[in-house]
């Protein structure tokens, strides 16, 4: 990939689109704060440590398919573009561009440590705010809308004004007590959950509210000066308070993100009240309702990871004991066993797992899978090639098409070559509507893909409808075919402005500006010419979709 491409991926604009105008903002203050430090690259992958209230770990990727990243902080959770994104992302543009990478700040008066780790914090105000004027705030930056909000343009803006709110809380933490600090959050997670009740924020508005709030709560716990007891006595009944409802997502999860607050005299302080509370349990009776498995799940997973990381078979399979009654517990018994190589506990888990309740039938695959390693295990290959044959005819899922042997895979593709209709003359790929696509063709194409026959999976998706996920799996095989992969590119295109919505129009041009990085001859670009000439015609009465090709420079 060239100087330029990388660029391209890392520009203010296309950093603000992946995280939020919000979110870019605060991370560009991160980066310029020199908060980001052991920046490194392996190949895609970029690497940072970014010191925020926590210190985070921010895990890029960077491609010809585009830019994406993660982070372990609460609002990432391991999936969304954050700030954290945002500042390592910057420092590494900088660090190409060979300009000084900001410098860490030196450690201040309202520096602190986490994790033995010092993190320093460059206050924006000049003086404390006294916690009663900041708790009024808090009120009147989260006000309960009394006749609800559904729109999304009502969400956005209703989180819009909250979140300078937010950037005021960073800043005054380190001028807080932790005590002080613990109530306000304590306050504001209130005030927002309340405010969710008649809120419907399906698109997510809340997270950077929502991710600060966490972040915040484990600062002020990891500066509290309570005993390793205590701390793992509080976030226990956290953990499992009830107040009407659940408060479970009020916080980072409970006990993991929480690891270094505790320490390992916490930590074991925190699983010894989760033994005592899971020993005290009776047996849940054969098809108990989600609510029941739910409370016992969130007692026991903690323990089984730490039985897990300890290597301590026994003591996972002791914990599974009390509910073997249920078949998806005693699966993931079976698969612990596997792990272990124990395979006469597996053959008797799996035995459990048959006789378990399920009045649907459900995870049958799941059980029938486990039993089909345990055959091949024993050498007992045609009766495994057997029952493997007889899942996928269920699932027709590809991870099980990729156990089967050759025989039945052959028997797999000439099935569906024979049940493909006739060709279609018009291929236009649309997410919003799904009838129009082909099952069969687009098994095929995955088939064709993991086998790595890329012309094949060509030529289908020429004359069939697959899904947009498929065709996007294709054009990473295709990027550099530029000649081959203009037709997939416009499949794509039709079906995001089909939606006649901003977020489609903007996603078609997104996919334009990929393909037109491809290019790499006269020849090329004179065909990419044609294309947008035939889309603005097709989509003339579409005038701000037009209006966005004009803008990104395809006239």
């Amino acid at each position: 990939m060239t100087h330029d491409e990388e660029m391209s991926f890392l520009s203010d604009k296309h950093l603000a689109r992946l995280a939020g105008g919000g979110a870019f903002a605060r991370g560009e203050k991160y980066y310029r704060q020199g908060r980001v430090r052991d920046l490194d690259r392996t190949g895609s992958r970029i690497v940072a440590v970014v010191d925020g209230s926590q210190v985070y770990r921010a895990d890029l990727t960077l491609s010809r398919n585009g830019l994406d990243g993660v982070c372990i902080c609460p609002a990432s959770g391991g999936f969304d573009f954050c700030k954290h994104c945002v500042a390592a992302a910057l420092a590494y543009r900088a660090e190409l561009n060979g300009e000084p990478v900001e410098a860490p700040a030196e450690k201040s008066s309202s520096g602190k440590s986490v994790g033995g780790k010092a993190v320093a914090r460059e206050s924006t105000v000049e003086a404390a705010i006294a916690p009663a004027e900041l708790k009024k705030r808090i009120t009147a930056a989260f006000p309960f809308p009394r006749d609800g909000l559904f729109r999304y343009a009502q969400v956005s803006t209703y989180f819009s004004r909250a979140e300078p709110l937010m950037d005021l809380l960073e800043s005054q933490a380190p001028l807080l007590s932790p005590e002080q600090l613990l109530k306000l959050v304590d306050y504001a997670q209130t005030r927002l959950y309340r405010a969710l009740e008649t809120i419907d924020d399906s698109g997510g508005f809340r997270l950077h509210c929502e991710g600060t709030l966490k972040e915040l709560h484990i600062e002020a716990m990891q500066r509290l000066d309570w005993s390793a007891q205590h701390k793992a006595q509080y976030l226990h009944e956290l953990s499992f308070a009830h107040d009407g409802r659940e408060r479970e997502d009020w916080y980072a999860p409970i006990p993991e993100a929480y690891r270094e607050v505790l320490g390992d005299e916490g930590m074991a302080a925190f699983l010894a009240i989760l033994r005592q509370q899971w020993d005290a349990l009776p047996k849940p009776p054969a098809g108990s309702d989600w609510s029941l498995t739910f409370r016992f799940s969130r007692i026991r997973d903690p323990l089984l990871e730490d039985a897990r990381q300890r290597g301590d078979l026994e003591a996972v399979l002791s914990l599974y004991r009390k509910t073997a009654n249920q078949r998806m517990d005693c699966i993931h018994a079976v698969r612990d066993c596997i792990e272990h190589q124990a395979w006469d506990l597996a053959e008797h888990w799996l035995e459990l797992a048959d006789e378990a309740h399920s009045s649907t039938g459900r995870w049958q695959a799941d059980v029938d899978r486990l039993r089909v390693t345990l055959w091949e295990h024993q050498e007992k290959a045609d009766e495994a090639a057997e029952l493997q044959w007889r899942i996928y005819q269920q699932t027709r899922e590809l991870s099980d098409y990729q156990r089967l042997d050759s025989q039945y895979r052959q028997r797999v593709v000439d099935g569906l070559s024979a049940k493909l209709p006739e060709p279609q003359s018009t291929i236009s790929c649309s997410s919003r509507f799904p009838l129009n696509i082909c099952r069969e063709a687009t098994q095929l194409v995955e088939i064709h893909l993991a086998e790595g026959d890329t012309d094949a999976a060509l030529a289908i998706c020429r004359q069939w409808h697959t899904t947009p996920t498929t065709v996007r799996q294709l054009l990473a095989r295709l990027k550099d075919r530029p000649e081959d992969s203009l037709e997939l590119f416009l499949q794509l295109i039709r079906g995001e402005v089909e939606q006649a919505n901003d977020r489609g129009y903007r996603n078609a041009i997104g996919l334009l500006e990929r393909y037109r990085k491809t290019l790499k001859t006269s020849t090329q670009q004179e065909t990419l010419r044609h294309a947008i000439d035939e889309l603005r015609e097709v989509h003339q009465k579409k005038r701000k979709f037009i209006g966005y090709m004009d803008e990104a420079g395809f006239e």
